[in-house]
């Protein structure tokens, strides 16, 4: 099997017998394999290439930089202007034998910024029936059945200190969310009023002093 990893905008220059010099733009696809192989496969028609990418029942003008397609040749002119200032579109897939490249993973731990408090939020809601009679954007795609209607709530305070932290807050029924909102702005209150209340550090132990002193960077 091979797999799609870019398309590539190749220009020729042409000269004809009576020295009339042109630029002719050929689009080609270029495929990789697993054994390192490239093969070009010319695109002759780009609208039927993207044609997935619009719902227009008919031909489109793409442009050769973004890939994008429209409807007219006027629309597409006025966006090569504005297009040709940027690099042509290249698609380039993750290399599988690199875990940075290939797995979704959080690795910025340095850019962590530490929480001693936050909240643990939990919502319950049940479907609602749509009334047929109610007016809907007859240009949305999407036909609306069901809405979610919220019927209550548990919020939970989290912290590192034992002492600070709740068990959760249960909330069911009139007026979820404006119950909630004044069950957070209590918890604000609150988180405010202990971070306000400054202690002294307590002294560090003989192993957090030594590791303290060997640092390098802080």
């Amino acid at each position: 099997m091979y797999s799609a990893a870019a398309m590539r905008l190749v220009s020729f220059l042409c000269t004809s017998v009576r020295n009339v010099t042109a630029f002719i733009n050929v689009n080609l696809f270029l495929i990789e394999g697993p054994d390192e192989t490239r093969h070009y496969v010319w695109i002759k028609n780009m609208s039927r290439f993207v044609a997935r990418r619009t719902k227009h029942d008919g031909q489109t003008f793409v442009c050769n930089h973004c890939l994008r397609p429209f409807r007219n040749k006027y629309t597409l002119d006025r966006n090569v202007s504005n297009c040709q200032r940027h690099p042509a579109q290249d698609v380039k897939y993750p290399d599988p034998k690199n875990p940075k490249e290939s797995v979704l993973e959080f690795r910025k731990y340095a850019a962590r910024f530490h929480l001693p408090f936050y909240l643990v939020c939990y919502f319950e809601s049940f479907l609602t029936p749509i009334d047929p009679n109610e007016d809907v954007d007859a240009t949305k795609v999407t036909n609306l059945i069901d809405e979610h209607n919220v019927c209550g709530f548990a919020c939970h305070r989290v912290s590192e200190y034992s002492q600070y932290q709740t068990d959760p807050f249960v909330y069911s029924g009139p007026g979820v969310i404006d119950a909630f909102y004044d069950h957070v702005m209590q918890e604000s209150r609150t988180i405010s009023d202990i971070l306000a209340n400054d202690h002294d550090m307590d002294p560090l132990t003989d192993t957090q002093q030594t590791d303290y002193d060997g640092m390098t960077t802080c």
